[in-house]
């Protein structure tokens, strides 16, 4: 039987673990993947169609046996499978063992699933069961549970297409909420789309990607993840503004959280985070879903952004910015943006003074490794990754298109061509070909060069007045490719445009800048949850919201899909919110006296503007 690539991932590292504290973190993935088989069986006419019927299609009674030589039931009222089970089921579902007994205490059901005809234990029992039989013990049973659920359940038939289709769709609340919360879930768009995130799998995904397995201040990690991947949708700008939007009652309902955390255990276990981890999980998304974009193959774009930051961050140092002509103190963001489907393939953060030009190969290395080289028709990126050696590196598996800079081979290639072998293609513009030999290029380039007439000002030195003229303007294109026609070079690069489009989004609508922490590790795992909300969001827009929502940007989404929480007027305002509204209005009353008397028209000729009549 074959599994899908991401099962045999999770069943092979469970396997492979020798600390109980590592199993959590896959546990989190299997969970998910059990769920998925679950749904697929119901709706296929299985045997396995619940997590009861999952439970006692299990054959226990193996750890009796292997446990006899160090836990004997002489003197005991529970065997020892009724524990194994107990903390079996604790990880799957990531709850604590205390909770787990006071729920079996009070459920019947499930207390007869776990426990059989053996009472529930107490939570001390549990510690000292751990302490006699040691983790090696523990894992040995763990494992071979694990492996009876992979041997009692249909998971060959499992892909991708069915959980986005089907289980994302209809049946992400099964891991995420309680019954209660359901028709919440179904009805708002925000609802909707933290299903999806549970159906994809992302949530139990990055649950992954933790440096430790740990709890702080009471709250569970993946109640804190899901909190974090819906920062950007909730249109909060920063982990702080996130502590007072979760205050919202109706947030919380949405998001799963029984209480709102503060901003210090926020920011806590962001630190939680591996960097790395993050990263990979995002290339893993990205490779899991290329093929359900609308091709097989994509026209990947890279180009890089500036990150500029103020303070001592770890890692940034001066860049030049282009844009404003100044130098500021920055991290770089390299991304490989696939242009058709409009989502990110692979990112690197790099120091601000880090040239484009070393970092053309390492871009184009990533891109093959998450999607293949075969699936790649072309890269395009600007004039500031041009480096002919480089082109020569990466011109064996991939093809190019690139404009050319202005140096004197590329001129003298232009002034060579004859007039005549322009042809005209519109108005005012004409294109033409010929190839060009680079220093540290083996081989020689195509060279597509387009002339347009076009206005330019001439100042004059003497006089300072501008004059405009026409002239003849040369833009050139090199590329590798030979497949390409003369006249498609131009507009093919045309495209290039949507990453440019994409860091533009980032930068107003994202919030990419607004980093959590002054280290390194933070501010990667930041950028890498980034891309993994704009890869979840745009899988969402086109399989939950389809038609005019395929191509909307975060803010329109805001305002027309996730925008649930601005009517907070049944909200009761209690006296300590009154007394807060009243302090404020005499700061700013206070504030505004002080204004007027510095800007008066006795002091400065001119009227007060700074009167305000503030009222509640």
């Amino acid at each position: 039987m074959e599994y899908p690539w991401w099962y045999i991932k999770i069943i092979s590292a469970i396997g492979s673990v020798e600390d109980v504290s590592q199993l959590s973190m896959w546990f989190a993935k299997f969970q998910y993947v059990i769920a998925v088989a679950i749904v697929w069986e119901k709706k296929n006419g299985g045997k396995i169609k619940s997590w009861a019927m999952l439970f006692r299609a299990l054959n226990t009674d193996f750890i009796n046996d292997y446990m006899r030589p160090c836990y004997k039931r002489e003197w005991r009222d529970y065997s020892s499978k009724t524990i194994v089970l107990i903390l079996f089921f604790a990880l799957l579902f990531d709850c604590k063992v205390k909770d787990l007994l006071a729920f079996l205490r009070k459920d019947r059901f499930w207390q007869g699933i776990i426990c059989g005809s053996d009472p529930v234990p107490r939570p001390s029992d549990i510690s000292n069961f751990k302490r006699r039989v040691g983790e090696k013990r523990l894992i040995y049973c763990f494992q071979a549970l694990t492996g009876q659920i992979m041997g009692c359940m249909n998971f060959g038939e499992l892909d991708d297409d069915f959980v986005l289709k089907h289980f994302a769709k209809e049946h992400g609340e099964i891991l995420a909420f309680n019954k209660k919360n359901t028709a919440l879930m179904r009805n708002n768009g925000l609802g909707r789309f933290m299903n999806f995130l549970w159906g994809v799998g992302v949530v139990n995904l990055t649950a992954g990607c933790l440096k430790r397995d740990k709890k702080k201040n009471g709250y569970e990690i993946r109640d804190l993840i899901k909190t974090f991947l819906a920062t950007n949708v909730l249109g909060v700008d920063n982990i702080f503004s996130l502590g007072f939007k979760i205050k919202n009652k109706n947030v919380r309902d949405v998001c799963g959280l029984d209480a709102a955390p503060h901003c210090t255990t926020l920011y806590l276990n962001f630190d939680n985070f591996d960097p790395e981890k993050l990263e990979r999980l995002n290339e893993e998304l990205v490779k899991r879903f290329w093929g359900h974009r609308r091709g097989k193959t994509g026209i990947i774009g890279i180009d890089s952004m500036l990150l500029e930051v103020f303070g001592d961050y770890e890692g940034a140092e001066v860049g030049w910015d282009h844009v404003n002509n100044k130098s500021v103190r920055c991290y770089k963001l390299y991304a490989a943006f696939e242009l058709k489907s409009n989502y990110p393939v692979c990112f690197k953060i790099e120091p601000g003074n880090t040239s484009d030009s070393k970092m053309l190969v390492e871009m184009c290395e990533r891109a093959k490794r998450v999607v293949g080289k075969e699936n790649i028709e072309i890269v395009m990126f600007d004039k500031g990754f041009y480096n002919a050696k480089s082109f020569n590196k990466i011109k064996g598996d991939l093809t190019f298109n690139t404009p050319a800079k202005r140096y004197k081979t590329i001129m003298d290639a232009i002034a060579s061509i004859e007039p005549d072998k322009f042809k005209q293609t519109g108005y005012n513009r004409w294109i033409s070909e010929t190839r060009v030999a680079l220093e540290g290029y083996d081989g020689k380039l195509r060279l597509i060069v387009e002339k347009k007439v076009e206005p330019r000002a001439k100042k004059d030195k003497e006089t300072c007045e501008k004059s405009w003229t026409m002239e003849d303007v040369y833009y050139s294109y090199l590329t590798n490719n030979k497949s390409l026609g003369t006249i498609d070079v131009p507009k093919l690069y045309s495209k290039r445009w949507g990453i440019e489009n994409f860091f533009k989004e980032l930068r107003n609508q994202w919030n990419i800048r607004d980093f959590p922490s002054t280290s390194l590790d933070a501010v990667s795992s930041h950028v890498a949850l980034l891309f993994i909300q704009f890869l979840a969001l745009s899988l969402f827009k086109h399989y939950v919201l389809g038609g005019e929502y395929r191509n909307a940007q975060l803010k329109t989404l805001r305002t027309r899909v996730f925008d649930i929480f601005e009517d907070e007027s049944s909200d009761d305002i209690t006296e300590e919110h009154y007394r807060e509204m009243a302090e404020f209005r005499s700061e700013l009353h206070t504030y505004a006296e002080t204004m007027n008397c510095l800007f008066s028209s006795r002091t400065m000729g001119m009227p007060s503007i700074y009167s305000l009549n503030v009222s509640i």
